[in-house]
């Protein structure tokens, strides 16, 4: 779906240092995944292409007791139940090579805080808990990686 051009406001001024200073940005417009990635759609991905290529990270934490993907009798399974809910316990590696995968990438650091201040109609990035958020590398590996939800950005629209 297409987030349109706009500003929004960033960051924080009165939590942790890598949050700060809140500030407004402006990000062009870009495409985004409608859904999130599926239990069903990751488990194709590591079976195609495995948990861990040679000499690189784990692109998924199956040991994780909110993990709902696991193997059995050789592949990757979504748990019964479970295949059509987003995929968690995902890192950032596993989100960046499903997305390559795709021929999509992740989005960059500010565009997740421009899709939650558009949902929110105000301008302003929120968390669940009302706290305004900093979009920058730092949270857009949190909010991407080990325990997230995970989206797409098509390649066309860098």
């Amino acid at each position: 779906m297409l987030v349109q051009a706009g500003a929004f406001w960033m960051g924080r001024d009165d939590g942790p240092a890598d949050e700060a200073p809140l500030h407004r940005v402006y990000v062009r417009d870009f495409w985004i995944e409608r859904h999130k990635v599926s239990n069903a759609e990751f488990a194709l991905f590591l079976n195609a292409s495995g948990l861990r290529p040679p000499g690189s990270e784990r692109r998924y934490d199956e040991d994780d007791a909110d993990a709902r993907i696991h193997r059995a009798q050789g592949q990757w399974l979504a748990d019964p139940g479970f295949e059509r809910h987003p995929v968690v316990e995902v890192s950032w590696f596993g989100a960046r090579d499903y997305c390559a995968w795709k021929g999509r990438r992740l989005p960059n650091g500010a565009a997740p805080g421009k899709r939650l201040a558009r949902a929110r109609g105000d301008g302003r990035a929120q968390d669940q808990r009302g706290q305004v958020r900093q979009e920058g590398a730092t949270r857009a590996l949190q909010e991407l990686g080990a325990r997230c939800n995970m989206t797409c950005r098509t390649l066309s629209e860098q």
